[in-house]
């Protein structure tokens, strides 16, 4: 595939495309990474985005501690039907610690909770 100037090639759902560079600079520009600011706006919209969700990707993450609590997890995901999410580098016996705590939902009660050890790329290709 011929890729046109100021393109770069993404492959997704198990297939290359052309997206436009400037797009990817516009989605990395909404990545915020909050340090020390806890009390962003952001947070609370974040918070109101996953709770009102009915299936959440989690990619990347990390899963810290403080983190999950900043998100208000799990109450926030109470009522949502699907959770997917990477745990790629995580020790599986830490992160079924980290499953049973932050995600006990997502088990039973017909609610799906997919958590693999892939990259995010995979994840999305695989269930989204």
């Amino acid at each position: 595939m011929a890729y046109e100037p100021g393109e770069v090639p993404l492959e997704f759902r198990k297939k290359t495309e052309a997206v436009a560079y400037n797009s990817i600079q516009h989605f990395a520009r909404n990545i915020d990474i909050l340090y020390d600011d806890r009390l962003h706006p952001r947070i609370e919209r974040a918070r109101d985005m996953i709770s009102n969700a009915e299936r959440i990707f989690i990619l990347g993450f990390g899963y810290a501690e403080e983190n999950l609590k900043l998100l208000a997890l799990p109450e926030s995901i109470a009522d949502i039907k699907e959770v997917y999410g990477t745990n790629y580098g995580i020790v599986p016996r830490r992160f079924n610690g980290i499953k049973r705590q932050y995600f006990p939902q997502q088990s039973g009660m017909g609610k799906r909770g997919v958590f693999e050890q892939f990259g995010c790329l995979k994840m999305l290709q695989e269930y989204y």
